[in-house]
């Protein structure tokens, strides 16, 4: 089958999109499906992270960028321009039988009135919860919910499916007038055990005498990362003082550092980012997880953790909660610091119960989260929309 894929985000930034997007089409490469992907431009200065995100092109997967500019209050996100237009001729040329927009900004604008031209059947993965982030917008909440909402409906309701990470969104979809079939389909996680080296990675690194608590992804103030250093102040308060380590890089980390600076922890460390080949031994050389965000739509950093063997302490929200085994003893409610912090406490002084806390939600991941049943579960849910 022939599929063009298309988002306004991609690598070499980094975030659960992205990531999801690109395990996506080379799991389709690799198994012999012809992927189109369509992408904005990046930098020519971009960091050692692009060269690190090279697309592994097997002979069925070709990747065109579009020429773009960086969006100024958001420097993750792209405005893409619809040239060069020989990129339309190598869409044209290449015949896909099923579009698949991830994002709807305005690359996938193009997309969509691309494909509306064509006559060809195109599916939406809603990938984000947009009305979560309205304090990114200069407009007052109440409009721009409405905008937004609008907005996502002429891309849900356009499509002939909707892909939806979890239950928990199919049904906020649902109410929030999608009215085209949703199927759920969360993003295919890698078991990475195999190409772990050193289990000591973090205390080597930092010279820290036990492994410690751990945070991967972007520091981003939807992320509520300072819910977290205000539970290890209260640990703090109560004579423990446990190592918290945060590799990722956002518009949050000067306030977060700030934060950490101001209750006084003196073992909290922001590593920034690290090569995507090295996180298997961050992973594995960490006692647990820490996450707070409310605003995910899967728990896609929660499941990766699990998946390499490791308890996760965490708000209970929509997204997280999938992520997880039925009756987590890792899950909190939201502003529950008393609970959140005793939770770590317990991990931090039964480093057994941890594991086998961590061993549990390894084999939820395998079972509900593998990257090879949820790729055959894609195609299974795309084959009978193809055009030919």
């Amino acid at each position: 089958m022939r599929l063009a894929q298309v988002s306004d985000c991609y690598l070499p930034t980094v975030n659960g999109v992205c990531i999801s997007i690109q395990k996506l089409v080379r799991g389709l490469a690799a198994k012999g499906e012809e992927v189109a992907l369509l992408t904005p431009s990046i930098a020519k200065n971009s960091d050692l992270l692009s060269s690190q995100f090279k697309d592994e092109c097997a002979p069925n997967l070709e990747h065109w960028r579009f020429s773009s500019w960086v969006v100024p209050q958001m420097a993750n996100n792209h405005f893409s321009w619809p040239w060069p237009l020989a990129n339309w001729s190598r869409l044209k040329r290449f015949k896909p039988q099923v579009v698949h927009i991830h994002t709807p900004g305005n690359l996938g604008l193009y997309a969509y009135l691309w494909a509306k031209a064509q006559g060809l059947p195109y599916i939406f993965t809603h990938h984000t919860l947009f009305d979560e982030y309205l304090s990114y917008s200069p407009l007052p909440e109440s409009l721009s919910r409405g905008i937004i909402l609008n907005w996502m409906r002429l891309f849900w309701n356009g499509a002939r499916l909707v892909l939806a990470p979890s239950p928990t969104v199919r049904e906020r979809l649902q109410k929030q007038g999608c009215r085209v079939p949703i199927e759920v389909w969360p993003t295919p996680i890698e078991d990475r055990q195999a190409e772990v080296t050193s289990s000591t990675l973090l205390q080597e690194e930092l010279s820290l005498e036990r492994p410690p608590f751990l945070y991967v992804g972007r520091l981003a103030f939807e992320k509520s990362l300072d819910f977290i250093l205000r539970a290890l102040a209260r640990l703090k308060g109560e004579g423990l003082e446990a190592p918290w380590v945060l590799i990722g890089d956002g518009p949050a980390r000067s306030s977060l550092e700030a934060l950490a600076k101001e209750l006084g922890l003196e073992k909290v460390y922001f590593l920034g980012w690290r090569a995507p080949q090295d996180l298997p031994n961050y992973y594995a050389s960490a006692l647990a997880f820490l996450f707070a965000s409310q605003t995910e739509t899967q728990g896609l950093v929660v499941a990766e953790a699990e998946m390499a063997g490791l308890p996760v302490v965490a708000i209970k929200a929509s997204g997280v909660v999938e992520a997880l085994p039925p009756m987590s003893p890792g899950l909190v409610n939201p502003g529950d610091l008393a609970t959140f912090a005793a939770k770590m406490e317990e991990l931090w002084g039964d480093p057994q119960w941890a594991q086998r806390l961590g061993a549990q939600g390894r084999s939820f991941v395998q079972a509900n989260l593998g990257l090879e049943p949820l790729l055959e579960r894609y195609l299974q849910i795309v084959r009978p929309l193809s055009s030919e």
